[in-house]
């Protein structure tokens, strides 16, 4: 397990701590007005496809995406422990678009349904702002609105300083949290002083187009993949090279 992973799952169980004692909830007022944002100028299917690649994202195996003409719903079933108790959840996250005389409106509906081992069942939605807040960012940056991506680790330093709170692992537990692939650098990028060759690049680009790291539905989704094979080929020729 590499550093900057045990450092964000410490981060996690901390605010995981620190949110659990805490009885703060937002309104009904305060959430109807966080959950839902306007786009000017940007079309209904501009925005769901920029949803669909922030789940992508976010995990593109745990999340299923179901893609309709004016909502997308992406649900992720997953388990954890609490105590002795295990919890069996399903995630979902509904996001529905409406014509807007300012462009178009977005509206995020999010929930857990949660059944615990003891058989006692509940749902569970965002108790805070830092979900959404998460969310919203994702999506202007996915929009062309934003140049600041915030991931994960980015989240939970808000948390901690106290410029956002309430529950944060709604799009961070157990997920792979990648960045968009035009924000992924490192040492690959060049093999360790040894340029990725046109064949390698090639051999990437035809291990994508016959679905091995998995089915891409936009650019930017082919182009993670692209990105995820040429870092491992780079990290090979880095270690080769040393």
């Amino acid at each position: 397990m590499t550093y900057s992973m045990r450092l964000f799952i410490y981060l996690l169980l901390v605010t995981f701590m620190l949110t659990a004692c805490s009885t703060r909830v937002m309104s009904p007022e305060e959430t109807a007005e966080i959950s839902s944002k306007t786009y000017r100028a940007v079309t209904p299917q501009a925005i769901l496809s920029a949803a669909s690649d922030l789940f992508f994202l976010a995990d593109d195996q745990a999340f299923q995406r179901t893609l309709e003409p004016d909502q997308l719903v992406a649900v992720r079933e997953h388990s954890f422990n609490i105590g002795l108790n295990l919890v069996q959840s399903q995630d979902t996250w509904n996001i529905s678009t409406h014509p807007d005389t300012d462009g178009t409106k977005v509206t995020l509906d999010v929930k857990s349904e949660e059944s615990w081992i003891t058989g006692k069942t509940q749902v569970q939605r965002p108790n805070g702002p830092a979900v959404y807040t998460q969310f919203w960012n994702r999506l202007d940056y996915l929009l062309g609105q934003s140049t600041k991506w915030m991931s994960c680790g980015d989240l939970n330093h808000e948390y901690l300083e106290d410029r956002t709170w309430g529950d944060v692992w709604w799009l961070c537990s157990d997920v792979q949290d990648r960045l968009p692939p035009e924000l992924m650098t490192g040492i690959w990028q060049n093999g360790g002083n040894n340029e990725l060759s046109p064949e390698v690049q090639q051999r990437c680009m035809n291990k994508v187009l016959d679905g091995l790291y998995g089915i891409a539905d936009s650019q930017r989704q082919q182009d993670l993949y692209l990105t995820l094979c040429l870092e491992e080929e780079g990290y090979r020729l880095f270690d080769e090279h040393f």
